[in-house]
């Protein structure tokens, strides 16, 4: 059963609506990841992941500013379909409008970017993945 409501991650902060935009899947291994869609996750740990990818920031978190920061948004899912490559990733190819904004300090999730971090965040059910990170993101350290 599809989710109410769905994630989409961007470096950039989206005024209104999310516009459907051409993928670009680097390694061109599923025609689904090069869609003129909007992109967006069941998994907010996920879509965090990919917004911070989408950013260019530097793999050492000792240089990135501690101001940078990337946006979460929360989208209704009734425009979106999930595709066949990836059960936790659904695109919509209509603009959608998001439900709210959380706005991510990017140094607290560049672990993300870490070379095993899928297969480390595949182990763990969504629902604690969120949790852990909700937690770390409240973290003064």
């Amino acid at each position: 059963m599809k989710p109410r409501v769905l994630y989409h991650g961007s470096p950039k902060n989206i005024l209104g609506m999310i516009n459907p935009s051409r993928a670009v899947d680097i390694n061109n291994s599923h025609p689904e990841n090069n869609l003129n869609a909007v992109y967006a996750s069941d998994n907010r740990t996920l879509a965090i992941s990919r917004a911070v990818e989408k950013g260019n920031f530097p793999k050492d978190w000792m240089n990135v500013e501690k101001s940078s920061r990337i946006f979460l948004y929360a989208v209704p899912s009734e425009t979106f379909e999930q595709t066949k490559s990836d059960s936790s990733q659904y695109v919509s190819f209509v603009s959608v409008f998001p439900i709210r904004v959380e706005v991510i300090n990017v140094p607290d999730y560049l672990s993300l970017r870490e070379p095993n971090c899928w297969e480390h965040l595949a182990a763990y059910p969504k629902s604690l993945l969120d949790k852990m990170l909700l937690g770390f993101a409240a973290s003064p350290f």
